[in-house]
């Protein structure tokens, strides 16, 4: 059985990517469990404990198992990669993967960062990691923006360009600063047929379960450098 973990930096990634692995095995021969990250943190007052808070448990048909940890922020998907890669290798983890975004910094703060996104051990011989996706995790919804449709019939591309000026299907959505903070940039469109967009569970899962995985999958994994960098890991691992 292989095994991997996922460390997220909030809710929106953790549904996104259980959903999104549960497309690409099409449920088959895969256990996840999904925990969140609960206090531990340097200004903490309250002791370390990962909550499961969903769980398919192994059977002897498991061939892939999978943890999603939500640290319930971004500053500690990286430190959570340091701190348990070796541990997690030591369990049998062929991989550690951890997925952030790059708000509230700008895009020439990605350089620096990417120099740091590698967990480094003399003993470490699994790939062990955090994918910045720039520059929310949004932009990757945006990308697929047939999912607006299906939110409400109004939200058609031609539409968002007219009012909005936001041309989905061309703009470098993870190059172009107006997308900075693409949770605002969906909020906006929203709010264009009097809706509102937060992260919320029920507005995160609503976007999660209507996005086509295919397209995502096969088409829009080559318009952003992240997407593409997380499905080549997943494609890896589940080859």
């Amino acid at each position: 059985m292989k095994k991997m973990c996922i460390y997220v930096e909030g809710q929106t990634e953790q549904l996104f990517i259980e959903k999104l692995i549960q497309e690409i095995t099409n449920k088959k021969n895969i256990a996840m469990t999904v925990k969140s990250l609960k206090g531990g943190g340097k200004n903490s007052t309250t002791e370390k404990q990962l909550i499961v808070i969903k769980d398919k448990p192994i059977d002897e048909n498991t061939k892939y198992y999978i943890l999603i940890v939500n640290c319930n922020t971004d500053n500690r998907v990286q430190s959570e990669i340091n701190e348990n890669c070796l541990s997690m290798q030591n369990s049998g983890y062929e991989k550690v993967l951890g997925i952030r975004d790059l708000y509230p910094k700008d895009l020439k703060d990605l350089p620096k960062i990417l120099k740091y996104v590698t967990a480094k051990h003399p003993d470490l011989k699994i790939t062990a990691k955090s994918i910045i996706a720039v520059f929310e995790i949004e932009t990757w919804f945006l990308a697929e923006y047939r999912f607006l449709e299906k939110i409400d019939n109004k939200l058609t591309l031609p539409y968002i360009i007219k009012n909005l000026g936001f041309d989905l299907e061309n703009d470098c959505l993870d190059q172009d600063i107006k997308y900075h903070h693409s949770a605002e940039v969906l909020n906006k469109i929203y709010q264009s047929v009097g809706r509102s967009y937060d992260k919320t569970y029920a507005k995160s899962e609503k976007i999660v379960e209507n996005l086509d995985y295919e397209i995502l999958y096969l088409v829009l994994k080559n318009k952003l450098k992240a997407l593409q960098e997380f499905i080549d890991e997943l494609d890896n691992f589940f080859s």
